[in-house]
């Protein structure tokens, strides 16, 4: 029996092979956490045992992520408009 192993994914979406995840998963003992559906990869992988979300993000309510995407919003206005 190998350790378990445990994969935590908080981007915004997934930072590897899906198809590598999936036969990863295959293992009892490998574990994967995202925060929403969408680092997965493939909602379907959602419905293994060991594959946990909570289906809220965990960094898109701080006053920082606002304030970051309002100016790349308006970044992206200027540079239209340009």
């Amino acid at each position: 029996m190998t350790g378990k192993r445990i994969l935590f994914n908080t981007s915004i979406g997934p930072g590897f092979e899906v198809n590598a995840l999936r036969e990863w998963l295959k293992d009892e003992n490998h574990f994967f956490f995202g925060d929403t559906l969408p680092t997965i990869g493939d909602d379907n992988l959602w419905e293994l045992p060991n594959t946990y979300t909570i289906n809220r993000s965990a960094g898109g309510k701080t006053y920082e992520a606002y304030y970051r995407l309002g100016e790349k919003v308006l970044n992206n206005i200027k540079e239209y408009l340009k």
